[in-house]
């Protein structure tokens, strides 16, 4: 049986799990509560024109009032601190029931072992990335219905984004690109944490640890980097598309190429396992 074949079967599977649209509900919930609790009321203030009271503002706009932008919203943190926990909702501890159920046993009489290992990496990486980057997606599309899109201008002090830092051209340049951008790197972060649990069945005899296996990885990663004074490069500063404070894309790289090096030793075990 070819990878295509096995990745045809793995999606059916993922798209068939209750799971999935748990972890897109939920995560959908976290977008939605932001948008009520400040869109909303920003949309308010622009049809009653209360920031022409104020000297040098504008109307409230996309890139001021959504997840990682709007002045004292809590969602955009949150769903960065659990994105671990929703990438492994819909499909992260298939490979260890199919171990342990037998499962795979029964494909390799049928086909190889890399057919199987690279398919379920490529559906689990794919469920993760869906399960993180849509909420933010969600939020932002809401957000362009509700209240309207505004340029960013450099100079007015008026957007979060320093001019020096990570990506801040193309988001005076073109913001929704931006966003987009983050979206998608929300995308590749959720899918490695959920390939972060291929690696855990090997670790650990428990399907609850394996699905808290890439919580336990990036707390205990980030306290590792706090301790060094290297706080900058945990996934949770990286993460902060408001940008506060200057984000680098060397770290970006370097966090996702240490996750994904770390998902890599899943094909190895996979591949030594007699087991199955």
């Amino acid at each position: 049986m070819s990878i295509r074949r096995f990745f045809i079967i793995e999606i059916r599977r993922v798209l068939r799990s209750p799971a999935l649209y748990i972890a897109l509900l939920l995560g959908i919930l976290l977008a939605v509560s932001q948008i009520v609790q400040y869109v909303f009321h920003f949309a308010d203030i622009n049809k009653l024109e209360l920031y022409m009271d104020i000297d040098f503002m504008f109307p409230h706009s996309v890139l001021t009032s959504m997840m990682g932008f709007a002045s004292g919203e809590w969602q955009s943190y949150a769903l960065v601190e659990i994105a671990p926990l929703l990438a492994v909702i819909p499909f992260a501890n298939s490979y260890y029931l199919d171990i342990k159920n037998g499962y795979v046993k029964n494909l390799y009489t049928r086909a190889s072992k890399k057919s199987y290992l690279v398919s379920k990496y490529i559906v689990t990486f794919l469920s993760g990335a869906a399960a993180v980057a849509i909420p933010l997606l969600v939020n932002f599309l809401v957000c362009m219905m509700v209240v309207p899109y505004i340029q960013p201008i450099t100079g007015t002090a008026l957007f979060g984004i320093p001019f020096q830092t990570f990506w801040a051209d193309l988001f005076y340049t073109n913001g929704i690109l931006y966003v987009l951008g983050f979206c998608g790197i929300y995308a590749i972060f959720g899918g490695l944490y959920a390939c972060l649990s291929l690696v855990a069945a090997f670790l650990v005899n428990n399907r609850f640890l394996v699905q808290l296996f890439p919580l336990i990885v990036i707390m205990a990663g980030s306290m590792i980097l706090d301790i060094s004074k290297n706080s900058l490069y945990a996934p949770r500063m990286l993460l902060q598309m408001g940008q506060g404070f200057s984000i680098s894309g060397i770290r970006i790289l370097l966090i996702i190429g240490a996750l994904f090096i770390i998902t890599l030793t899943y094909f190895w075990r996979g591949a030594k396992n007699d087991t199955i």
